[in-house]
């Protein structure tokens, strides 16, 4: 009988298979490579004490490996100055991880090892800085730059122990994530070291993680990816400290258009950070970016969905259950990255003003090196440098004012001793001038590089808000009805929707929400307001009409407890001088949780370029607030937005009244904008607040006011063209016309705003009134 042949194994599944066998080997190997990356990690152009951190961060076993990788990463560093002291650091961190018996290493496992960073990053620092006399500048650095290897030595140790012991990402707690997150942000800055010709494998890889982000997580992944891509590649120094803006820009961009797809993800990230790139980049640093964004882009598209799917932080993934635990572990995390957020905010501000004065130089330096160069050569240097010294400096001293106020000095300008004995002041003050606009040029490029980092501290601050927002709403939740949900569930399925998730909650005030998602093409098919009367009597409660918004192939739908109150609005704007635009932008948003917010913003000047200001900022506000964030944490992100979208002056005003429908409670916040005025009892109530508009400065805060509104009162917004002649007129006005219909009443107002003009000037103006009436 003959024995049919083994069909041969696949020569991948022989790789798989051989792999599995030298696990140990490539153990080793990965920590070597990670040693020799993280070595090439350089923060703020000088600090680079990681490869030390990593190679005591591991195992006894594995530190041989990370410390030879290390050692060849500072040996054959891409920026080996001043490497000698990170050689002799991961000597003796090596040496030490060997001679202390390993049960002290595993008993105090949690502080030894960054304690061994420590003293192997101090004590070669502090030898060297004894050959320099003991500066305390020297000894500061030296001080800060032993606490950050013990830092990162920490971030690395947490990082390995939380991948080795367990098997998935989601089951991570929250110092777990971050300390990956920390890890991976630093491996990032490394690879930013590297070049393949003028491309930076770094910032490619950046670029695929922000584009990862945005679609797994929308605006707020996309938005953080950004932001700390961003500030690592900024913080590596250089002339590329202006992608701190472009990324966290790009990435929330990105994060807005996920639901269109992954193609047209990459091309809105492409020609955002594209663009940025031309215009605030050189034209090498130009081709260089459009490079790597676009091998990031195309890198980024040939990931397989299946694969995009899996990820685990951002994922979406589908449960019907919401449990006490699950709340508070997520709870635990949105307040956690919140804060983390704050303080990398803050540690990134304080660190760059730091660095900026140690290298900040002065005019006194201009002066020192112009001297240097031709007194060194003159014969009547012992004399002038040394009886006439107090004489050469009052001349240099008497100049100082010349050169700020006219930048430069010629050599009539020279006063005294130095003006009647100098044979070289031809020469020297050409050397002040041309020293004097190095200086300049110098200055003004870190003046741009600090507003820019000073964007990316404020975008974190907004991140960080967004965070809070999130674990507000979920506070709220106070009990998950399951059963209710079930009976839900049973519902939709037996109208042949598919739904793909339900769930039914009660907050604090005992109100109920529903939440369910179903199919898109399902929706055509769903009775909304039959729906509505089915859910309120299964519920046994009164339900309104849902809010629906589409997600990808899906739709959300919402359901809330009906409100006391509605509203009736209406909106009037009239272009500057017949222009087809106008610089005002206003819109009505409902959020699905019982508020209404009304947005009016007014672009600086008229026409286009107004129009565009005023929408990008309402637009962003929009998304954001629908996405149930704050308008505190949006705000800093419109702001961010607007002050780097262009090199030209770019602002709009921001003008909010959000009014909760079920107590009438209204929030009124002003960022520049107008005065508002509601009619209530009878009377007009001015209300306006002190504040500046956004895309001015960082920092931007609404100024912010309360009232509570019944059923017949108006909330009349206006933009500054509308009170050309003053606001006092407009008092009477409103009671004139309280009587009236909502289009009667904004009709009123423009009409006796137009008749009221004098001169001929005209501007944009806008109108948009609100009335609260009882629901029906």
């Amino acid at each position: 009988m003959l024995k049919t042949s083994e069909k041969p194994m696949p020569a991948i599944a022989r790789l798989v298979v051989f792999l599995k066998r030298q696990k140990e080997l490539l153990a080793y190997l990965g920590y070597a490579v990670c040693g020799f990356l993280l070595a090439n990690a350089i923060l703020l152009g000088q600090l680079a004490p990681f490869g030390v951190a990593f190679t005591a961060a591991g195992k006894k076993e594995r530190t041989t490996a990370a410390g030879a990788g290390a050692l060849l990463g500072y040996i054959f560093s891409l920026h080996p100055e001043n490497n000698t002291r990170y050689i002799a650091a991961v000597a003796l961190a090596v040496a030490v991880k060997w001679v202390l018996p390993p049960r002290l290493l595993q008993k105090h496992r949690i502080w030894m090892a960054p304690a061994i960073a420590f003293a192997a990053v101090f004590l070669p620092g502090l030898a060297l800085a004894s050959l320099r006399g003991y500066l305390v500048y020297d000894v500061v650095i030296c001080l800060s730059e032993s606490v950050l290897a013990a830092g990162s030595c920490f971030f690395f140790q947490r990082a390995a122990l939380a991948l080795l012991l367990r098997e998935k990402l989601a089951t991570l707690n929250s110092k777990d994530v971050s300390c990956l997150i920390i890890s991976y942000a630093l491996l990032v800055m490394a690879l930013g070291s590297f070049l393949v010709g003028d491309v930076s494998v770094g910032r490619i890889a950046a670029v695929v993680t922000i584009l990862l982000a945005a679609k797994c997580g929308r605006e707020s992944g996309g938005a953080i990816a950004g932001v700390t891509a961003g500030v690592t590649m900024g913080i590596l120094g250089g002339d590329f400290s202006f992608l701190a803006a472009s990324y966290g820009f790009g990435g929330m961009l990105t994060g807005m258009f996920a639901e269109l797809g992954s193609v047209v993800q990459a091309l809105v990230f492409v020609v955002v950070n594209g663009l940025t790139a031309l215009i605030m980049g050189s034209e090498y640093q130009a081709y260089s970016i459009l490079y790597e964004i676009f091998l990031g882009a195309v890198l980024f598209l040939l990931i397989p969905a299946s694969a995009v799917q899996s990820l685990v932080f951002w994922g979406r993934q589908r449960s019907d259950a919401f449990s006490k635990t699950a709340r508070e572990v997520v709870l635990s995390k949105l307040k956690f990255a919140s804060a983390a957020l704050t303080d990398i905010g803050e540690a990134t501000r304080q660190v760059s003003q730091k660095v900026g004065e140690a290298k900040g130089g002065s005019v006194a330096d201009v002066f020192a090196a112009a001297a240097e160069r031709v007194c060194k050569v003159c014969p009547q240097k012992p004399v002038c440098w040394g009886e006439q010294y107090h004489s050469v400096m009052d001349g240099f001293n008497n100049l100082t004012g010349i050169l700020r106020q006219k930048g430069k000095v010629a050599a009539a300008d020279f006063p005294g001793y130095m003006g009647e004995r100098c044979d070289h002041k031809w020469e020297l003050a050409n050397e002040i001038c041309a020293g004097y606009e190095r200086f300049s040029s110098k200055r003004e490029a870190r003046a741009q590089a600090q507003s820019l980092r000073g964007v990316v501290t404020d975008q974190f601050t907004g991140m960080s808000g967004m965070l809070d927002a999130l674990a507000q709403e979920l506070t709220g939740i106070e009990q998950a009805e399951f059963p209710v949900g079930d009976k839900i569930s049973a519902l939709l399925e037996r109208e042949n929707l598919s739904p793909i998730s339900v769930s039914a909650y009660t907050d604090q005030t005992g109100r109920m929400t529903v939440e369910a998602v179903i199919p898109a093409f399902k929706l055509a098919r769903m009775d909304q307001t039959a729906m509505t009367l089915w859910l309120s009597e299964l519920c046994q409660r009164r339900l309104q009409l849902p809010a629906v918004s589409e997600v990808e192939n899906a739709v959300h739908l919402r359901w809330i407890e009906r409100t006391a109150y509605a509203v009736q609005t209406a909106k009037l704007q009239h272009p500057c001088d017949g222009q087809t635009l106008c610089g005002d932008a206003l819109e009505e948003i409902w959020d699905g949780r019982g508020q209404v917010h009304l947005l009016l913003s007014d672009g600086m000047g008229s026409g286009s370029r107004a129009a565009l200001d005023s929408s990008m900022t309402v637009c962003l506000l929009k998304k954001l607030v629908t996405a149930g964030f704050s308008f505190d944490a949006a705000l800093e992100l419109a702001n961010a937005a607007l002050l780097v979208k262009s090199e030209e002056e770019s602002l709009s005003t921001v003008d909010v009244a959000t009014v909760d429908l079920y107590s009438g409670e209204t929030q009124f916040l002003k960022a520049g904008a107008a005065p508002t005025f509601v009619y209530r009892d009878g009377s007009v109530v001015k209300v306006e607040g002190a504040s500046m508009p956004a895309g001015i400065l960082k920092g931007v805060d609404f100024a912010k006011s309360r009232l509570k509104l019944h059923a017949g009162d108006w909330i009349i917004m206006v933009s500054d063209g509308i009170l050309l002649d003053g606001s006092d007129w407009i008092f009477d006005q409103i009671k004139l016309s309280a009587r009236k219909s909502a289009e009667e009443l904004a009709q009123d107002i423009w009409q006796t705003a137009q008749r009221r003009r004098t001169g001929g000037h005209d501007d944009d103006a806008s109108v948009l009134v609100c009335k609260i009436v009882d629901k029906q």
